[in-house]
């Protein structure tokens, strides 16, 4: 999944909590943290990559 595409799924998630259109919300807690870590990973992938070329 690229960054843009978990960035829409971690705004697409806040949104159906927000709405209220999943009851209880708690079930979509889990894959809002994945998602969440998933980002920060990619995040940090990206940032090891710049390193490693720049050296």
């Amino acid at each position: 999944m690229k960054e843009k595409e978990k960035r829409m799924t971690e705004l697409w998630l806040k949104i159906i909590i927000r709405a209220k259109l999943i009851q209880p919300s708690t079930k979509l807690s889990p894959l809002l943290q994945e998602t969440d870590e998933l980002i920060s990973k990619l995040f940090k992938s990206i940032d090891t990559a710049k390193k490693k070329k720049e050296r």
